[in-house]
């Protein structure tokens, strides 16, 4: 599990600069891959509140809604231990 939690820090600062990028080309697309890792990845840590964030974003962004806002600050800051 431990290792779980630190590939997954390794691993979000680039991730997150990623969904901002695909945020702002309006790559929803890709967007709603990256998501839905972020959301499986959460779950298996026990980042419930997280991964429901994540699964909501990857809703909307497969609904093409563009109206959500990105939370790449809010999972920054969670993700710090």
């Amino acid at each position: 599990y431990i290792d779980s939690v630190k590939t997954y820090i390794h691993d979000s600062e680039e991730n997150f600069n990623d969904l901002i990028k695909y945020f702002k080309e309006n790559d929803l697309e890709n967007y709603a891959i990256l998501v839905h890792k972020l959301k499986s990845e959460s779950r298996y840590l026990g980042l419930n509140k997280l991964a429901d964030m994540a699964f909501e974003h990857e809703t909307k962004s497969k609904e093409k809604d563009l109206n959500f806002r990105v939370i790449t600050d809010y999972i920054k800051t969670a993700v710090r231990f």
